[in-house]
């Protein structure tokens, strides 16, 4: 409504402002922390029941890995108009804030469809993630610097990969490596010791053991397979 204040759950952080409208799943625990040097007042809705439950099952604003986030004027009208409700002690106020907040819903969830993942990371961020893995493709994963760049947390880049790839961040960048060094081992005469130094792999041996899980082959496999080609 007016202030801003720190808000924080398992996987998810930011500042909660005026106009800005967050949903967290069912039983999703949460902390807000107040900013002192500003006016803060705070308002919550429970939703719970048949049609919600059915939301949460079929829909994708329910099935984000963190909370759904948007700036909006009409969230502060919206909710001024709950709240206003809310006070009123008519015995139809139930169905009616369950009407409005549907309707807010409904509205929030097409908002949402075409502008939340363009609303964190201003693009598409699997296109965004991948193109970040090939230009440090030959460094050491740092999943610190990885978020940092992507502006996102560890849970929400872990959870979008894993529901856009079915494998994790380090997973994926694992095989584009692997891939890589197959190129490699075909199109140079770098020696095995050399493409895993390039690649940045811990060791040789780490190097031609997680090649040969990952193709059937040991990397000289490989390599005298594709020169006999």
């Amino acid at each position: 409504q007016e202030g801003e204040a720190f808000i924080k759950s398992f996987d998810y952080q930011g500042i909660v402002k005026k106009g800005t409208f967050i949903l967290f799943q069912p039983n999703d625990k949460f902390e807000i922390s107040p900013n002192l040097n500003k006016n803060y007042n705070e308002y919550q809705i429970v939703f719970n029941g048949e049609i919600p439950n059915r939301w949460i099952q079929n829909t994708k604003l329910f099935q984000t890995s963190y909370p759904v986030s948007i700036d909006s004027d009409t969230v502060v009208k919206d909710f001024n108009k709950l709240v206003k409700i809310s006070k009123n002690s008519e015995n139809s106020i139930q169905p009616l804030l369950a009407s409005t907040l549907i309707s807010n819903l409904t509205r929030y969830y097409f908002l949402s469809e075409t502008s939340l993942y363009e609303t964190t990371l201003g693009e598409d961020p699997f296109l965004k993630i991948k193109n970040y893995f090939i230009e440090n493709l030959y460094e050491q994963f740092n999943i610190e610097d990885i978020c940092d760049s992507m502006n996102m947390n560890y849970y929400q880049l872990r959870n979008y990969f894993l529901n856009v790839t079915g494998m994790s961040p380090y997973q994926y960048l694992l095989d584009m490596k692997i891939n890589k060094a197959k190129e490699l081992l075909e199109t140079t005469n770098y020696q095995i010791k050399e493409i895993s130094y390039k690649l940045a792999f811990d060791s040789q041996y780490y190097f031609s053991r997680l090649f040969k899980k990952k193709t059937g082959y040991t990397p000289s496999q490989w390599k005298n397979k594709n020169n006999k080609i």
